[in-house]
This record gives structure tokens, C-alpha cells and sequence, in this order.
């Protein structure tokens, strides 16, 4: 029990460390400050990797596991991103130098793996022009798919799984429409009124149905379905109740990680008057 309580309080720790940052990097549009933040997150995760009994796998689930003492809503991509970024750059300083002038995060995302993986092999001079790509350009998507061209073509990638690429269509439509309502709310509202577009209990089912969506993993635990009397929420959890395989399909073709859990903690904040103004702050500061 006591290595329990150890692990506990130490996951707690980490969590507490880790939050400011990832609601700072959430909230800030500037691409060069949000990898100098990852990097800051991805320094802290190396130390607890160090120091404790977990594995790697197990601790980035651990830490965002919404059956867990502490929810957190740090996805482990986020994470693992984040621990990459601190172990290919020696510093802040070093990124700042090399990606001056970086408006784009989305760039920097698709070129990451050209720049750090061995396996595509590029050389300095290689990784330049791709640094020079991606730090002066025109057109975001142009520049997009053209990394996506220079990957494939260094790595082809066989046998795509795009043939269920519509599967779960439905669901998501639903959930993106009902996810805008919320949004819009949030815009509308300086604080709670009997107006949100989803009632408590409603609230409740469906931010359950998302943070399980968004679990990587097969949990004995299952949502009752019998219980749920919205149609599409007893569909989501249809979804939440099946395999790995299956949920990382939804999250990869319809809702990935980060916006089931933004989703989430919006519906979480829907009796809190704190915590849905928190949520705002950051809503806002989006725009």
C-alpha cells in the first residue's frame, strides 16, 4: 500500500509540474514558444522517466488516464512529442536559432520526422532546406504536402488502412457539430447559464464516452449502454466499449486525442463556474 500511495503522490507531482505548461502551450498560437514549451515538458518527463518504477508507455498513460487520481488532460502524444523534441535539441537556445522565424507549428510537425529520424536519412544540408522550407513560405498546405511527398518517397508507405476511412462518419459530424455548439457557448458567455447546449446529465455520459474513446488502451471497465438513452452517445460508446484496434481508428480518421480531451474537460466544466472559466480563458485566447 505504501508503494501505492508512493506512486500516487508522485503522479500527482508530475501532473502539477506538467499542467501550467500544457495550458500555456494550449493557449499560445506562437509556433516557436509552443516547441520551446514541449521541450520544458518533454525535460521534466525525462527526469521522471529516470526516477520511477514505471515503464515509458505506462507513465505517459498513466499521467492522462481519466480513471486516474488525477485527471490531467496531457495527451500522450503531446508527451511523447515533447520527450522527443527534448532529447534531439540540446536547449531552448537551440531551437530558437534553428527555427527563427517559424510561424507554422503544423509545419514543424509534419517536417519532424525528417529532421530527427535517422531512417529518413537526410544530411545537414538536407535538413536545411527543410528548415528553410518550413520557416518561409506561402502557403502552409502547399509546403504541407510536399513534406508528405519527400516522406513518402524516402519511406513508401504500404498497404494504407484507408479503406474504413468513413467508418464512424456519422458519429463524428455529430459530435463535431455539437462540439461547435459548445464552443460558440463558451464565446457567447462570460459565465454558466441554463442555456448550454447539452444538459448535466448528457454532459456527464458523453465526457465519459470521449476520455474512454480516448484511452489507448483495452480496459475491463466498460460503459453500460443500457443506460444511455441519446442515440448518438450510445453509438460513441459503442465505440469507447471496442477494441484498441477500433478506437485508434476513430481517433486517427475522425477525433485524435487532443480534441476528445479538449471536448472533454469543455463538458467538464459544465456546473463549475471556476472551471468554465478557465476553459473560456483558454477558448478565447484561440481565436
Amino acid at each position: 500500500m505504501k508503494n501505492i500511495k508512493r506512486n500516487n503522490d508522485f503522479l500527482v507531482k508530475l501532473i502539477d509540474d506538467l499542467t501550467p505548461l500544457n495550458n500555456e502551450w494550449r493557449c499560445t498560437k506562437n509556433a516557436v514558444k509552443k516547441i520551446r514549451i514541449m521541450w520544458e515538458m518533454g525535460r521534466i518527463l525525462n527526469i521522471a522517466v529516470e526516477n520511477n518504477n514505471y515503464g515509458y508507455d505506462e507513465l505517459l498513460r498513466k499521467i492522462y488516464d481519466p480513471h486516474g487520481k488525477k485527471m490531467s488532460y496531457i495527451t500522450r502524444d503531446l508527451l511523447s512529442y515533447s520527450h522527443r523534441i527534448f532529447l534531439n535539441y540540446a536547449s531552448i537556445e537551440v531551437i530558437d536559432e534553428q527555427f527563427k522565424g517559424l510561424t507554422s507549428y503544423t509545419l514543424f510537425r509534419e517536417a519532424f520526422p525528417l529532421l530527427t529520424n535517422k531512417d529518413y536519412g537526410l544530411n545537414d544540408k538536407q535538413k536545411q532546406e527543410v528548415i528553410a522550407m518550413i520557416t518561409d513560405f506561402s502557403s502552409v498546405v502547399n509546403v504541407q504536402n510536399k513534406l508528405k511527398r519527400m516522406k513518402q518517397a524516402i519511406k513508401p508507405i504500404k498497404n494504407p488502412r484507408t479503406t474504413k476511412i468513413q467508418q464512424y462518419e456519422e458519429e463524428a459530424r455529430w459530435l463535431l457539430e455539437l462540439r461547435n455548439k459548445v464552443i460558440e457557448y463558451y464565446k457567447r458567455n462570460e459565465s454558466l447559464d441554463k442555456d448550454f447546449p447539452i444538459g448535466n446529465k448528457l454532459a456527464e455520459e458523453l465526457k465519459q464516452v470521449l476520455l474512454m474513446i480516448a484511452l489507448d488502451k483495452n480496459i475491463e471497465e466498460k460503459i453500460d449502454i443500457t443506460k444511455i438513452k441519446n442515440r448518438q452517445i450510445k453509438r460513441l460508446a459503442m465505440i469507447a466499449n471496442s477494441k484498441t484496434e477500433d478506437k485508434a481508428r476513430f481517433r486517427k480518421w475522425q477525433f485524435n486525442t487532443f480534441e476528445l480531451m479538449t471536448f472533454a474537460e469543455m463538458l467538464n466544466a459544465v456546473n463549475d463556474t471556476e472551471k468554465y472559466y478557465f476553459v473560456r480563458q483558454k477558448i478565447m485566447s484561440q481565436k
